[in-house]
């Protein structure tokens, strides 16, 4: 219940290093058992709106902090939580 009614964003983005912006992203979604296609569809839409779109590819070491916070953001949205 917890994972898919709130979504949390940490102090420090807790990324996952080898994951690209999108595989970072779109792995709470893929946990919760949604599809790929429209996990990633949710995805593109989340970055775009944030302005990562040209960063998707990029891992968080490549990223500046606002970047990884962004991300972070990104991740804690994606699932439309009631709470973040």
């Amino acid at each position: 219940v917890r994972n898919q009614k709130i979504g949390f964003i940490f102090q420090n983005y807790q990324l996952i290093p080898t994951y690209n912006v999108m595989q970072n992203i779109i792995m709470p979604l893929l946990m919760r058992g949604m599809t790929h296609e429209e996990a990633e569809e949710k995805c593109k839409n989340t970055i775009k709106l944030l302005g990562l779109d040209h960063r998707i590819g990029h891992k968080p070491n490549e990223l500046s902090g606002g970047q990884k916070q962004r991300v972070s953001i990104a991740r804690a949205l994606v699932g439309q939580p009631a709470i973040l």
